[in-house]
């Protein structure tokens, strides 16, 4: 098991833990304009928009 401490004046709110195998997603032209316009909405958070596309 890994243990590791941070020590910073910062908090987050949420961390993230990447365990895909890394490889790259591809999304056409047409997902990628919609994926744009997603980000364009009032109060979008792209975080989200992007943890929600799986190509």
């Amino acid at each position: 098991m890994l243990e590791h401490t941070l020590k910073s004046d910062v908090t987050a709110r949420r961390l993230g833990v990447i365990t895909e195998t890394g490889r790259r997603r591809w999304f056409s032209k047409d997902d990628k304009a919609r994926i744009v316009e997603e980000t364009l909405v009032p109060g979008a958070v792209v975080s989200e928009i992007a943890a929600g596309d799986t190509g």
